[in-house]
């Protein structure tokens, strides 16, 4: 007798759910660790524009020199507020997406938990039958050898 899980149906939406979940996890991490170059490469190039900066102090450049290079580092600070909003964000939708199929797979683990454990009753309960016939064969010979 092949085995049937009762809750298979279940058990197939749940799976597609922990599947759908999964994706969006993965596109939530992609949008963050493009969020987070984009905030390391304005830090990076904040850090460029100091040390030009700090190379134009050594060398007395102009004062319109250094106000364009000041003026360059406001803006580019502005940025990186912004930037880091965006990647912020980004990380709590990542991290949400990731408790959501942390939970669809939860659930789906136990189904299989479910269908195992159901699987393991049927043959225990079909070895049982089995047994019992084998024990009524053995009286039924029994009897037939003394009667």
């Amino acid at each position: 007798m092949a085995f049937q899980f009762s809750l298979q149906t279940a058990m197939d939406v749940c799976k597609q759910e922990k599947e759908a979940a999964h994706k969006q996890y993965e596109v939530a991490v992609d949008a963050f660790e493009c969020e987070a170059m984009a905030l390391f490469r304005l830090l990076k190039q904040k850090e460029d524009v100091q040390a030009a900066t700090e190379k134009m102090l050594v060398e007395k450049a102009s004062v319109s020199d250094l106000l364009i290079s000041q003026a360059c580092l406001d803006g580019l600070q502005q940025q990186i507020g912004k930037q880091q909003l965006r990647t912020d964000q980004a990380r709590v939708d990542m991290l949400q997406k990731k408790a959501t199929f942390q939970q669809h797979a939860v659930s789906y683990k136990q189904y299989e938990r479910l269908r195992e454990k159901k699987r393991l009753e049927q043959k225990q309960a079909e070895n049982r039958r089995e047994q019992q016939l084998m024990d009524e064969l053995c009286v039924t010979r029994f009897k037939r050898k003394f009667a």
